[in-house]
Parts: structure tokens; sequence; C-alpha cells
């Protein structure tokens, strides 16, 4: 009697182990199906750069940047520079004139003048060295530039009543001539500015709509599509097989 119940109890011990067993089994199948499931999908170590989201945000508004190819962006219209002889600039030496060696005067339309020194002798912070550099034909404005002991800048000086803006790089006219673009590439010293302003002109004055600056790209060209879209020669820096590596990326960035 004493054997069926020692035989019963062994029975029913393995039992409950088997269902022990089963049940440990089932809740790590459960727990790993959810770790499983909170998992992220793996990364792209090696995503190239043309395939990124790239997108600017400016003044809380989020401007997204479409990759186009280097053909599409070399179809854009090449700017005029104010090396160049066009429509956009006139000869204004009747109120433009280099009084000596230092001295720039400009003559404007209130009756004053706007004189600006150079100090090229200078060997310090203190150097500065203005040049003359175009005049407008569609807005009222002179292309001034300095230069200064390190780096330097272009300011618009207003034929009227001589107020100055100062800008990233020439402007760069819409086709409508009511907007133009401002930019500078400085990806290394940060002397100048790195990034890229839009302007309109309204009502004979020179407005400012929005100003950027860039950390990850710089802009080494950019190119009005039409009124309203702009494309841009992205300047980048990456991590090379021998060291850093410069390369370009080419974007599409509808602004109005």
């Amino acid at each position: 009697m004493l054997y069926k119940r020692n035989a019963v109890f062994i029975l029913n011990s393995e039992f409950m182990i088997k269902n022990l067993l089963i049940i440990t089994v089932f809740c790590s199948m459960l727990v790993s199906c959810s770790n499983d499931e909170n998992k992220l999908p793996p990364q792209k170590k090696d995503t190239p750069a043309a395939t990124l989201l790239d997108t600017l945000i400016i003044n809380n508004v989020v401007y997204k940047l479409d990759s186009i190819s280097e053909t599409e962006f070399n179809s854009a219209p090449v700017p005029v520079t104010f090396e160049e002889t066009d429509n956009e600039w006139i000869d204004d030496s009747a109120h433009v004139q280099r009084l000596d060696s230092l001295t720039l005067r400009f003559h404007l339309g209130n009756g004053g003048d706007s004189l600006f020194v150079s100090d090229s002798a200078a060997i310090d912070d203190t150097y500065k060295s203005f040049r003359y550099m175009g005049s407008y034909a569609n807005i009222p404005y002179w292309l001034v530039g300095v230069s200064y002991w390190e780096g330097g800048g272009i300011f618009l000086l207003n034929k009227n009543d001589g107020h100055k803006i100062y800008v990233f790089g020439p402007p760069m006219f819409s086709p409508d001539k009511k907007y133009f673009i401002s930019y500078s590439l400085d990806m290394y010293a940060g002397y100048i500015n790195n990034g890229i302003e839009l302007y309109e002109f309204k009502e004979g004055k020179v407005l400012e709509k929005w100003s950027k600056l860039v950390n990850d790209w710089g802009p080494d060209d950019v190119r009005w599509k039409n009124d309203s879209v702009i494309y841009i020669k992205q300047f980048r820096i990456g991590e090379g097989t021998n060291g850093n590596q410069e390369y370009y990326t080419y974007r599409s960035m509808k602004i109005r």
C-alpha cells in the first residue's frame, strides 16, 4: 500500500515538473516576442548623403530641400557677378569717386555724402579696406566690399540716404527682380558667415525676409530655377579613409 502511494506521489511530481517546464518555456517565448516588438529596426551605417532627409528650419517654418542631380543644377542659369557687364549694372562714376588711395565718396540723392576711409597700413584688427563693387540698375543701391585683417564683408549702400545693409554675399536676383538671394561659404576658418539669406525689394527698399546660418554644409553656389525655387550646391565635409573628405550634394528649395 505504501508502495502504491509512493508511486502515485512520484507520478504527480513528474506531472507538476513537466507543467512547470512548459509554463517556463511559454513565458520565455512571450518575453522574447515582446522584446522583439520593442526593438527598433537596424540602422544603415553608410547611408549616402544624397538620400538623407534635408531640411532648414527658418523662423519656425520647415523648408524641405529635395535632392537633385548635378546635371539638373547646372541647367539653371548662371548668376551674373559684379565683375561682369550686364543690364543689372550701370556706370555711376558721377556719384562714386575715389578721392585718394584711401577714401571713397558716394554722393547721395538727399544731397549728402557717404565717406569710407580705408586703413590699409594697419597690421592688426584695425585694418580695413573699402572697395566699390558696382551700382545696380534695378534697385537704388551700390554694392560695397570691405576687407578686414581677418575676413571681410559686403554691404548695400542706399543711394538716397546712405543706409547700409550688410549681406552675406553679392545679391543674386530672382528672374522677376523682386527678390534676391545672398550667400557665403566658410566651413573652416569661420571668418565670414556660412549661410543663405532672402531679401525682397519693395517700395524702393530692400527688406530682409530671412537669414539662415548652417553648420552641416555650406552653400558653394546658389541659382534661381524660377521666381519661387532655388538650386543649392552644398559643400560638405565627411570622414574618408584618408581623413576628411570634401564632396558636394545638390538640393532644390522652394522659398515662396
